[in-house]
């Protein structure tokens, strides 16, 4: 009950504010923590809240594809975009990004575009990375900061060019990351080889 509560007022909140997010105003206060959101969408049961298959939003048109198909960094932006009350859901954030012209047409996102718009998605951050213990504690004084960390992998011998995805917490030479690809929460090694690490882009205030 108290899920359907949050989940109530969360959609109530967002239509009401629905100008105001048009705008690029965002609330003084932040409606939800990344945990507090990825803890929404465990509950729901969907683990897709960021899985860009979810039915709700992967079949959306992102560039010369879909969501689905390759909207994986686009997803890794949402949980910035929500925390920061740019956009209540994923459409709402596709919609937003459409409209200020932040995809270029081949579907990619213009990063620092992104940046000069969304001074709370500013590139602190972005470089090439690999699985090593640095890199762990690079991340973790990134979350700490209460940062977004975006990991880019690649993996061809797995079929794997090009993929974003999340990380929400490192500790003990472990990232766990949740992955638009199924909505996943694991460690990054659960998923995917060390070697596969290449890049990290840390965004948040300057």
């Amino acid at each position: 009950m108290r899920f359907l509560g949050a989940l109530c007022a969360f959609l109530l909140f967002g239509a009401a504010t629905a100008h105001a997010q048009e705008s690029a105003s965002p609330p003084t206060t932040p409606q939800f923590t990344l945990d507090e959101y990825v803890a929404l969408a465990m509950e729901e049961d969907s683990a897709a809240a960021l899985a860009q298959c979810d039915p709700r939003w992967g079949n959306e048109r992102i560039g010369n594809g879909t969501v689905c198909k390759q909207g994986c960094m686009f997803m890794s932006y949402v949980p910035a975009l929500i925390e920061a009350g740019y956009a209540t859901d994923p459409n709402d954030a596709l919609a937003l990004f459409k409209r200020e012209k932040l995809i270029d047409p081949r579907g990619r996102l213009l990063t620092q575009k992104i940046a000069e718009r969304f001074p709370e998605l500013g590139i602190v951050k972005r470089e090439r990375a690999s699985f090593s213990a640095l890199t762990v504690e690079k991340v973790a004084e990134a979350l700490l900061a209460r940062n977004h960390v975006l990991l880019k992998v690649s993996d061809p011998r797995r079929g794997i060019l090009q993929h974003w995805v999340n990380a929400v917490a490192a500790k003990d030479g472990i990232i766990t990351i949740l992955d638009p690809r199924g909505g996943t929460k694991a460690s990054f090694t659960d998923l995917y080889a060390q070697h596969a690490l290449r890049e990290l882009l840390e965004l948040g205030n300057k």
